[in-house]
């Protein structure tokens, strides 16, 4: 009788321990599932940051683009006021 007695409490133990396992592994998977939500918001973040940087890069390509064909306009109001200084 001791060694029946021995032996469901051992397979007590083992289902205690089966249950401990299932629950520890169904939080590892509401774990893994949050991972995965952040990972996808951060490819989000990722992919509004890459076309806010393409969009400002066109906008800077613009802006440097008048500023070249000003320069030269400039230098010669620059030149022309030189020279009635100088007169």
């Amino acid at each position: 009788m001791a060694e029946l007695d021995d032996l469901a409490a051992r397979v007590a133990e083992l289902e205690d321990k089966v249950e401990a396992m299932g629950l520890a592994y169904r939080h590892l998977d509401l774990d893994i599932e949050e991972v995965k939500l952040q990972g996808k918001a951060t490819n989000r973040l990722v992919k509004a940051v890459h076309e806010t940087q393409q969009e400002h890069d066109g906008k800077l390509t613009r802006i440097e683009d008048r500023t070249a064909r000003l320069e030269p306009l400039m230098q010669r109001i620059v030149e022309l006021l030189n020279e009635r200084r100088g007169q």
